[in-house]
């Protein structure tokens, strides 16, 4: 009976040490970044991520300042339009819609991955840069404007 005894309290013990030693947990520093990351601090020149026509800047550059041994990596569900490093490749005439799934790392810690949804614009759905506005009757026609510039731009 008292080995029986030791043989359970032995087992309970293991039982009860081994969700700390087996499942580590987020780190603070893991989701404070996954609290932080949006879509709105990856695109450039303050485009909506639902209307993307430039490179999109996933090294993070003055968004997040990333904790001692945190890491970000992306991964993409469509390389042909959004790559994995952030290049922006436009359909010649659709609309595309992509996820970047970005995962969040520390060493010992348990990693957090969190989905990021951008639709890029095809190259007929130029923007008019004087007022950021897309004029769909516009498409396919020659637009000059004096007034910025640009003496040509294409729609």
């Amino acid at each position: 009976m008292k080995k029986l005894m030791a043989l359970l309290v032995a087992t309970l013990m293991i039982v009860s040490v081994l969700p700390s030693v087996a499942f580590a947990e987020a780190d603070a520093d893991v989701q404070a970044v996954y609290d932080a990351l949006t879509e709105e601090m990856l695109v450039t020149d303050n485009e909506p991520e639902s209307s993307v026509t430039k490179n999109l800047n996933l090294d993070l550059t003055g968004d997040i300042t990333l904790p001692a041994g945190v890491s970000v990596t992306f991964a993409s569900s469509d390389e042909t339009v959004i790559a994995s490093n952030g290049t922006v490749t436009r359909d010649a005439s659709a609309s595309k819609s992509v996820t970047l799934t970005a995962t969040i790392a520390k060493e010992g810690a348990e990693s957090l991955t969190k989905e990021l949804k951008f639709t890029v614009l095809p190259l007929t759905k130029e923007v008019i840069a004087s007022d950021n506005l897309y004029y769909p009757e516009h498409t396919g026609k020659l637009f000059v404007d004096y007034s910025s510039g640009k003496a040509v731009q294409t729609l």
